[in-house]
C-alpha cells in the first residue's frame, strides 16, 4: 500500500499535503507497470517463498548433520562375524544417536489446522 500512496498522484489538496499521492503516475501506465508493478509483484513473490524457506530447510540440515556424524559414508558397516550391520556414527551415548536419526516428534496438529 506504501508504494500505491507514494507512486499515484491524485491531484488532491487534503491528502497532497501530506506527502500522499504527490507521485509521478495518474494512471496504471506501461510505465507504472514496469517500475511499480514490478516491485510489488517482487514483493508478493518473496512473501509467497520466505515461510517455506525454513520448513524446507531444516530437512536438509538435518541430513547434512547425519553425513557429517558418519563420516559422509554409507550409514552401516557390515559386521561379518554375526550377519548383522552396524551403525557408523561418531556419538558415544545412545542418546545422542537416537536424538540425531530420530528427530523431533511430528507437529501434526500445527500441519492439519
Amino acid at each position: 500500500m506504501v508504494i500505491l500512496l507514494v507512486a499515484f498522484d491524485l491531484k488532491l489538496v487534503i491528502v497532497n499535503v501530506f506527502g500522499i499521492f504527490v507521485g509521478d503516475y495518474t494512471d496504471f501506465s506501461v510505465d507504472w507497470y514496469r517500475k511499480i508493478g514490478a516491485t510489488l509483484s517482487m514483493t508478493m513473490l518473496i512473501g509467497v517463498i520466505s515461510p517455506h524457506v525454513a520448513k524446507v530447510a531444516m530437512p536438509l540440515f538435518v541430513g547434512l548433520r547425519r553425513c557429517m556424524d558418519r563420516g559422509c559414508r554409507f550409514s552401516y558397516l557390515p559386521n561379518t562375524d554375526k550377519g548383522e550391520t552396524d551403525l557408523r556414527t561418531k556419538k558415544v551415548l545412545q542418546q545422542d544417536v537416537e536424538n540425531l536419526y530420530i528427530g523431533e516428534e511430528i507437529a501434526s496438529f500445527y500441519v492439519y489446522a
